[in-house]
């Protein structure tokens, strides 16, 4: 899964996290069961593409956000008129982050064509956003970026025309929250080639000063592969620290191959 290749994420919260855990592991689903399901979040992240030779950053952002001392509002614009509110084009963007009083959330933003619309809420961080609502179209007429202000003078996301989802895989925990990277799953989308290996890398690095450890989330996770189909599934329990920024890497060894790869986060406080 290549760096740029499409990337999908979601954030679930409460109730809505419990129903994934009726498909996760009995050891998952105990361990859960101990926390206030008002504060559980699951974010799901998927990517699709061809996987790299030599560890390269998942579906990096063009450039990272921080509110952290003082959150911001953020700005949607597209290159088309056509991407507004009554257009054929995509009406809504929606942002996942941490929000202004440090809980993670989402926030639907109407689209003004080449005009930036302002999130009115505050964020301290921003992950990813994708398309929520369309007009007679299923995709943005031209690129769609999430930046700091009505002109752009910081281009954080980018939504490329044609498609539905940002760039950018990387989360940050917020202050006071704990993480576990649950299920991860892959799937070969091609026939792949005898002995092939995929490995990808999780790890999360520490950026509030609270004991930085590049290791303390650290996951190196390998199938050997030899057709299409899902391959494997994994669950760990594997905490960071509050404040870590989480990203994910990929490698091959053998041949490039095509496939999907799924993970969910557990997150709660």
């Amino acid at each position: 899964m290549a760096h740029g290749a499409l990337c999908m994420m979601r954030l679930a919260s409460g109730d809505s996290v419990l129903e994934h855990l009726e498909l996760a592991g009995e050891p998952t689903k105990e361990f859960m069961g101990r926390v206030d399901r008002d504060t559980l979040h699951l974010i799901s992240i998927a990517w699709a593409g061809t996987f790299n030779n030599g560890y390269k950053e998942i579906s990096a952002p063009n450039a990272i956000f921080d509110g952290t001392v003082t959150p911001a509002v953020v700005y949607v614009d597209s290159t088309s008129g056509d991407d507004t509110a009554a257009g054929d084009g995509v009406q809504q963007v929606t942002i996942i982050g941490i929000l202004e009083d440090g809980t993670l959330g989402t926030v639907a933003v109407e689209t003004g064509g080449t005009t930036g619309q302002s999130s009115v809420t505050k964020f301290q961080r921003i992950f990813h956003a994708y398309a929520s609502r369309w007009g007679s179209g299923n995709d943005p007429v031209g690129d769609i970026y999430i930046q700091d202000d009505a002109t752009g003078t910081v281009k954080y996301l980018k939504m490329a025309a044609g498609t539905n989802e940002t760039e950018g895989a990387e989360i940050f925990l917020p202050t006071g929250y704990k993480a576990v990277l649950d299920t991860i799953a892959l799937t070969m989308t091609s026939s792949a080639n005898a002995n092939s290996a995929i490995l990808v890398k999780a790890s999360g690095i520490n950026i509030n000063g609270m004991g930085a450890d590049p290791e303390y989330l650290y996951n190196e996770w390998r199938t050997v592969i030899s057709s299409g189909g899902v391959h494997a599934s994994h669950t760990d329990v594997r905490l960071a620290q509050a404040g870590a920024k989480i990203t994910f890497s990929e490698t091959y060894k053998g041949s490039a191959e095509d496939g999907l790869f799924h993970v969910h986060i557990l997150i709660w406080n």
